[in-house]
């Protein structure tokens, strides 16, 4: 499957403890940051139930390019690449999973989302 991705996503920062109102990122950038999002996603999928999967595979790549021309407070890109992959194991219902995922954070503002890596 291939296509488009739009995201859309708001991070609000409040309670700050005292170290984190000391933090670098959060004196230059603030705590209110918009992201606007466009891109292109491809997945393929041949697991056998993807809800719970006992054999099969899938593979996902996107890239979403975020900007100030889409109305995002910052400029950057965020390339996501995610494969599993499942093996039966002898009898009915046991299998053994792999997955790698790598989420990759590049442009001129990638250094200001340091501060709200757990948004990413």
């Amino acid at each position: 499957y291939a296509g488009g991705v739009v995201h859309l996503h708001k991070t609000r920062a409040s309670g700050l403890n005292a170290i984190m109102l000391k933090d670098p990122d959060i004196l230059q950038y603030g705590t209110n940051i918009y992201n606007v999002g466009l891109g292109l996603c491809v997945e393929y999928d041949s697991r056998d139930f993807p809800q719970n999967a006992y054999r099969g595979g899938y593979a996902s790549a996107s890239i979403v390019s975020y900007g100030k021309w889409l109305g995002s407070d910052v400029n950057y890109y965020l390339a996501d690449i995610d494969v599993r992959r499942y093996f039966p194991l002898g009898r009915v219902g046991k299998t053994i999973a792999f997955q790698a995922k790598a989420d990759c954070v590049f442009g001129d503002d990638a250094n200001r989302l340091t501060a709200f890596k757990g948004d990413l």
